[in-house]
């Protein structure tokens, strides 16, 4: 990890200079958004005090420092210090509030917010275990800097360890940028064999030729992940009432002591364009390829699982493989967007031998091939921004969205629409272990997905409804095996959020209602989640420090909430107990000085006064954290 940050330093050093030796003329003067969304010419800054003196570098305007994702949205780089920026200063860098997490910084995070609006006709590999934090292409950000743009962003774990995410953005020639980052987590938790270790890392650039004919967009992504698994401890009577005996956590009994998880994925894929009409480069002929290629392994876990049989391996191990193919046609104009072509796709489940376990066979790899077309639409102005896509596959399945925004004043509406019917991932329909109850093989059966989502947002708030229906809806039973629920599951959420401000002072509530309407053994969520920071702001030193102090409430009403099976790294729906009810209160003090960001959290310090009878879990026998103090730094560099 230490070479890889020495690499990554040398890297920007080097980088910088080219930068600044090529992109020396980008000014502040005229520093503007040319076509296809590239800075236009500048003028350079010559300006000195003496002949023999050089000139001093120039900074520029934060927003010239522009950050596009593949999906074509824009983001600017941003001083300002308020609550999101609290939420979304975890692990993951993503807001949590849909989820509940586990007591380990780099675990899973259970589900309290229905929150699926992907558009995709196909389930993830990943396991849903550890999709936060497995990084994917949809997170990179294209670069559109002036000078280079890094980010250092240090968190402190639980027991012992740390996380540090560092990236690097650079524009080579005003068309031409790169990206390169690299996160690193290890961590030990405060429950015996909790211990999580992560590496992430990316490549991404993305060229435009001068004359506007040509593109062309390239990334590769690597994630290796490998954490100590216990099952949860052994019974939850020790943790709720050990009393003194126990209030060491590390000293409560766990189920297992000897599991190991471990993924390791590489992702790379990109796209090209060329305009075969000279006089129209708007109009380019397409080609993209995606790649995804991962490696899962689970270790230990025999007096857990039951009975073994003969495997060619002491551990469980499964190879994903997967080409997506497409080929097609795009046009651009100033406000909209045209897209239109052909896809084909394979997807490879490799074991290492076939087995046979009951009247149950699991071949040695299972091979699927997906035909179809794919079409896209964007269209944006002042005041209306909507968009479609869709792709359509010759075997009935299919993936629709649209999403229309309109601006008036103060005022934004906006409505969505989502319809899919997708293959279930694939650990539902094709497993094979070493453990006998664990091996299943059947042919996938699609799920239906409706969902239509509305949102107002006013100077009174945000509010967002969604309802939604699932038909086939796969999931793991109480008994931890994979079923399908063939009823149609309704889901209906409203969400009302607001930052509101009275001088220094500020509240900002998120509250979330949620009915499931016959989900049966398949699906529960809390009918109630509520989040709400109480916060105090100031300038300090004479507006050199911004100061931004308060404290965080987070609750959930009681629900039959998921289990955890870390053999597949899947949640599987249990109705005996419900869990919740129970509040978690952070006191944190965070400060800004330009583009230093660092806060000091007391995470869950009413931990303090419920330890000794505690009932806050994150799943049926996952206890979750005591008091944590934690402390983390965002730093960004802008030349």
């Amino acid at each position: 990890m230490r070479f890889r940050l020495v690499l990554l330093l040398i890297m920007f050093y080097g980088s910088s200079i080219a930068q600044i030796d090529r992109l020396g003329g980008m000014g502040r003067e005229r520093g503007v958004q040319g076509r296809n969304n590239r800075l236009g010419p500048v003028v350079q800054d010559t300006s000195s005090t003496r002949g023999r003196k050089p000139a001093k570098l120039k900074t520029y305007p934060l927003a010239l420092y522009r950050f596009y994702t593949s999906a074509g949205d824009t983001l600017v780089l941003d001083t300002l210090l308020d609550p999101t920026d609290f939420h979304r200063t975890n692990f993951t860098g993503r807001d949590t509030y849909h989820g509940m997490p586990f007591q380990n910084i780099g675990q899973p995070f259970n589900r309290l917010v229905w929150n699926d609006t992907a558009a995709t006709a196909f389930g993830s590999p990943v396991p849903e275990g550890i999709q936060m934090s497995v990084r994917t292409a949809s997170e990179l950000h294209y670069h559109h800097v002036p000078t280079p743009f890094t980010r250092l962003f240090f968190l402190s774990g639980n027991k012992k360890g740390q996380m540090l995410d560092s990236r690097i953005g650079i524009n080579i020639r005003p068309n031409w940028n790169i990206g390169l980052g690299y996160k690193g987590l290890n961590s030990l938790g405060y429950y015996l064999h909790s211990l999580t270790s992560q590496e992430n890392w990316f490549f991404n650039t993305d060229y435009a030729a001068p004359s506007g004919r040509f593109f062309l967009r390239f990334y590769l992504i690597k994630n290796h992940l490998e954490n100590d698994e216990n099952n949860g401890i052994a019974d939850e009577s020790y943790f709720e009432q050990g009393g003194n005996a126990y209030i060491d956590r590390g000293k409560i009994p766990v189920r297992t002591t000897d599991d190991q998880s471990i993924w390791h994925s590489r992702q790379s894929g990109g796209e090209a364009g060329w305009a075969p009409l000279k006089k129209t480069p708007a109009l380019k002929l397409t080609y993209g390829l995606d790649e995804y290629k991962a490696y899962a392994e689970y270790k230990g876990g025999t007096a857990v699982y039951g009975n073994t049989l003969t495997y060619p391996l002491a551990y469980d191990s499964t190879g994903y493989r997967r080409f997506v193919h497409r080929l097609g046609i795009r046009w651009n104009s100033v406000r909209s967007q045209w897209i239109a072509g052909i896809v084909f796709q394979r997807m490879f489940v490799r074991y290492d031998t076939t087995i046979t376990a009951g009247n149950t066979t699991v071949p040695r790899s299972t091979l699927l091939t997906d035909r179809g077309f794919y079409a896209a639409y964007r269209y944006r102005d002042s005041l209306l921004h909507w968009r479609a896509k869709g792709a359509f596959y010759s075997n009935g399945l299919f993936a629709f969205e649209a999403l229309g925004t309109y601006v008036q004043g103060k005022h934004r509406f906006s409505a969505g629409i989502t319809l899919r019917k997708q293959r279930p991932a694939p650990v539902y329909w094709l497993h094979q272990s070493r453990f006998v109850r664990y091996n299943w093989h059947s042919s996938p059966t699609p799920e239906n997905y409706r969902q239509i989502r509305l949102q107002w947002q006013s100077p009174l708030g945000q509010l967002s409804s969604a309802y939604g229906q699932i038909q086939n809806l796969s999931y793991f039973g109480a008994d931890s095996l994979p079923k399908v629920y063939p009823n149609t599951i309704s889901i209906w959420s409203t969400t009302y959020r607001k930052d509101w401000r009275i001088k220094k002072w500020g509240v900002f509530p998120e509250i979330t209602y949620q009915s499931v309407f016959n989900g049966g053994p398949a699906l529960d969520l809390p009918a109630w989640r509520a989040r709400a920071t109480l916060y105090y702001t100031d300038w300090w030193f004479t507006h050199h420090l911004y100061l931004n102090t308060g404290i965080r409430l987070a609750w959930f009403s009681a629900y039959y909430m998921p289990g955890y099976l870390p053999l597949t790294g899947s949640f599987f729906q249990q109705h005996s107990k419900r869990y919740g009810n129970f509040y978690l209160a952070d006191l944190f003090f965070n400060f800004k000085v330009k583009k230093f960001y660092a806060y000091l959290v007391l995470e869950h310090f009413n931990a303090y006064w419920e330890k000794y009878q505690p009932r806050y879990y994150s799943a049926p026998f996952y206890p979750y954290a005591d008091q944590v103090i934690r402390l983390g730094i965002v730093w960004e560099f802008t030349n």
